[in-house]
């Protein structure tokens, strides 16, 4: 299985690379727009777990982007803050989008991604 995992915190995707990388392969962007620029020619993971707030485009554009090269796409939105505009999202796209809120357990963030991919 192939994670794609995008945050602006370095310190989070070192920890989530660190921890995933035992289990599955990672691919970890800092940048959404070069986590989109890089998807957009690789779309063949399993799940992508991304952050809502980051600079120069937000989680949530970034996902609806995602979505419009592969329409079948799952993600895992960690977030520090679960706004409305998040629901909204999750439920528009209900059986793709997860909402995990930070700081978050890796063992459960492992056991949903489990259950993500062995859904299909």
């Amino acid at each position: 299985m192939k994670i794609l995992i995008v945050d602006d915190d370095e310190i989070v995707t070192s920890i989530l690379e660190t921890f995933f990388n035992e289990y599955y392969e990672v691919t970890v962007f800092n940048c959404p727009v070069k986590a989109l620029i890089h998807y957009s020619n690789n779309v063949d993971y399993s799940v992508v777990l991304a952050d809502i707030q980051m600079p120069k485009l937000q989680g949530d554009e970034m996902i609806e982007e995602m979505l419009r090269i592969n329409s079948k796409q799952k993600f895992i939105i960690c977030t520090v803050s679960l706004k409305p505009k998040l629901f909204k999202l999750a439920e528009k796209y209900s059986d793709l989008i997860y909402l995990v809120e930070k700081p978050f357990n890796l063992s459960k963030l492992k056991s949903l991604i489990e259950s993500i991919c062995n859904s299909d």
